[in-house]
């Protein structure tokens, strides 16, 4: 994770947006947060009025103009293989399948020092080893995990997720979300946000 050093979290993202979203999104009184990083634009990630939450999130369960969450598995998969400094292992990401294993609503929760709530929806999900392509990513990260040398990628139990550290490692809050609803703490604060 890059805005906090020494922490892992799973490989997942932001459903991003199409142009064609923006006067449904303006309706609804969105603002995108504003990054630096062009990777991050038209990401599903800013402010909106309270009152337009349940108007949100029926827009969003409509699926039209914005990623479908295959597509944003993948897209954000790829992405976060590059970021460990291993591209080549995204060849034949398109051909992963995965099964959904849930749903999670985060929040509303208050960010201290901030004057606002933040609510997140995570989906969690499983990729299935159906295809070859499937069966060679993990294994290469199985492999990325046991390299002392490599710092990309962690293999972490149960028991360190609640624990909320792996060795020198921590390990991000909502890693939670991969064995149930309930999250065991606080959200880390961004060094860079």
């Amino acid at each position: 994770m890059p805005a906090r050093p020494d922490s892992y979290d799973p490989p997942g993202g932001v459903v991003k947006y199409h142009p064609a979203a923006r006067p449904a999104l303006d309706r609804l009184g969105f603002r995108e947060e504003l990054r630096v990083d062009r990777r991050m634009r038209s990401d599903l990630r800013g402010f909106l009025p309270g009152r337009a939450l349940p108007g949100f999130v029926r827009w969003l369960d409509r699926q039209e103009d914005r990623e479908s969450a295959l597509e944003c598995v993948r897209r954000e998969l790829g992405e976060e293989l590059a970021e460990i400094g291993h591209p080549e292992l995204a060849a034949g990401i398109d051909r992963l399948h995965f099964t959904r294993v849930r749903h999670v609503v985060d929040g509303p929760l208050k960010v201290p020092g901030r004057p606002y709530r933040v609510v997140r929806l995570f989906d969690v999900w499983d990729l299935d080893l159906d295809t070859p392509e499937a069966v060679r990513l993990r294994d290469a990260l199985t492999a990325l995990a046991a390299d002392s040398a490599d710092h990309g990628v962690l293999v972490a139990t149960a028991d360190d997720i609640v624990h909320g550290r792996r060795h020198h490692a921590y390990l991000a809050p909502h890693a939670a979300y991969l064995m149930g609803e309930r999250r065991y703490h606080a959200d880390l604060p961004p060094l860079n946000a």
